[in-house]
């Protein structure tokens, strides 16, 4: 047998349709199983552009949809006309730090509260001025207490709907 065949033959790693795995194969696995995108851990929730003190953390996040609704009186925010509803996904690695950027950038100098939420399968950030939420998707009492949290701060009950429930 020629090299090649030699050092095929004796390797046990077989990938893809028989290619050996290397170094350098691009089937290498070599970054945990949380990069492939059919196993993504990513999170995905919503930012409201009118609730942050710097606008400057949108322009480092991944922006899937933006939307825009026009302020009702439900919204209890008369000062603004609008809010801008940006759908973001963060990634699994840098979810705990964003969190805390958020946390840190509501704006609450109208006396309004403020929250942001993302969340993947297993766990769902809550993000308020101060106090940040990571509950597990199935955790009803840590939905009651981040609710009851939001509701304490002011924000109407209809806009805290957390629950395992939710998709």
């Amino acid at each position: 047998m020629d090299g090649a065949g030699e050092s095929r033959g004796r390797n046990k790693e077989f990938g893809i349709a028989g290619f050996p795995f290397t170094p350098l194969s691009p089937f290498y696995p070599i970054k945990p199983i949380s990069f492939y995108p059919f196993y993504s851990m990513n999170y995905k929730g919503t930012i409201i552009e009118e609730s942050l003190k710097g606008k400057n953390l949108l322009n480092n996040l991944v922006i899937l949809a933006t939307k825009v609704e026009q302020v009702t009186e439900k919204h209890q925010t008369p000062w603004l006309k609008q809010w801008t509803l940006h759908i973001v996904e963060i990634q699994e690695t840098d979810a705990e730090r964003l969190a805390e950027v958020v946390s840190k950038n509501l704006d609450y100098s109208h006396g309004n509260a403020w929250y942001a939420d993302f969340k993947n399968k297993d766990f769902h950030y809550i993000i308020f001025k101060n106090k940040i939420f990571k509950i597990p998707r199935n955790d009803a009492l840590g939905y009651r207490q981040a609710k009851q949290y939001g509701i304490g701060l002011g924000i109407p009950e209809h806009q805290v709907d957390f629950s395992p429930e939710i998709g």
